[in-house]
């Protein structure tokens, strides 16, 4: 108890001193490094456009490879089922608008994602997407045997196809 009665004052000092010291830092830091903002100033009688035009990504001609299918896992079995995408060739990939279809017309769309070096797993079950897995959210499974998976860009040109064995 002799202890804390001792200490106890020395230990508040200290807070209240680093607590003051912060707030003078931020101060000065505030001070020395004002935020930059951006002011924009329209002329009056300039009519501004109403859409913003989003720019589509350049997509590589068909005559490069880009991604193949290397392989479909568990087909038949929404639990197990996922198909891999590689990722082949230099640089990012953005399959903005690509698909993977099956032969019923089963369509998965991929979300606003860019793929890197590397494989993707699309998983036919509910899931949450990470940086490697994509989920189809599907309520069965998308895959049986002697069936071809295909990956098309968002012109509806064919990228990657495999049969499943």
């Amino acid at each position: 108890m002799r202890f804390w009665k001792k200490w106890l004052p020395f230990l508040l000092v200290n807070i209240l001193i680093s607590a003051a010291t912060t707030i003078v830092v931020l101060i000065l830091w505030a001070r020395a490094n004002p935020t930059q903002q951006l002011t924009i100033q329209l002329q009056p009688g300039v009519d501004t456009p109403s859409t913003q035009v989003i720019p589509q990504p350049t997509l590589p001609s068909l005559s490069e490879a880009v991604i193949t299918i290397t392989n479909v896992f568990g087909a038949g079995n929404i639990d197990s089922e996922y198909i891999v995408l590689d990722r082949v060739g230099q640089g990012d990939l953005d399959l903005s608008g690509w698909y993977l279809i099956d032969e019923q017309g089963n369509k998965f769309v991929f979300p606003a994602f860019d793929l890197m070096q590397g494989e993707l797993e699309i998983h036919s079950r509910n899931g949450v997407d990470s940086a490697n897995k994509l989920y189809w959210n599907a309520s069965e499974a998308m895959w049986s045997s002697g069936e071809i998976a295909r990956v098309l860009d968002p012109q509806g040109q064919e990228r990657s196809a495999f049969t499943i064995p």
